[in-house]
């Protein structure tokens, strides 16, 4: 009988799987059947990555937008305090105009404090006269 019927009739495909061949047969095997189990591990490990890369960038959008939403809200409550700061300064502005004389009135007492300080000038050297007789 020929010898690759002896090995149980599988001609050389026998040999190789006796012995040492046979044993890098059966890690072959596993080897394939760990990348396929790999393949599927890395496909939940894959879904969870993209799953976690949405849920940081979600969370950073929301920290923008809200970091964004507090520096508006900042800027508004400037912007209110700004108006009121305004309208608080016009009513004291307000307040100051209506509590002084009318410009004519002003214009009149200058005049007024002009004539007596006229008057003031040409007594003055009378005044001063009658003073010093009074003195001894």
């Amino acid at each position: 009988m020929d010898d690759t019927l002896a090995l149980g009739g599988r001609g050389c495909l026998g040999a190789h799987m006796h012995g040492k061949g046979m044993e890098e047969f059966e890690r072959g095997g596993e080897v394939e059947q760990e990348e396929k189990a790999s393949d599927s591990d890395s496909a939940p490990e894959d879904v969870s990555l993209s799953r976690g890369r949405e849920e940081a960038l979600k969370t950073l959008k929301a920290t923008s937008t809200e970091a964004r939403r507090a520096t508006e809200r900042v800027k508004e409550r400037r912007k209110k305090r700004q108006q009121l700061y305004k309208t608080q300064k016009d009513a004291k502005e307000e307040r100051k105009r209506s509590t002084r004389f009318p410009e004519s009135d002003l214009k009149k007492l200058w005049e007024m404090e002009q004539q007596i300080a006229q008057e003031d000038i040409s007594e003055e050297p009378a005044s001063k006269s009658s003073r010093s007789k009074l003195r001894p």
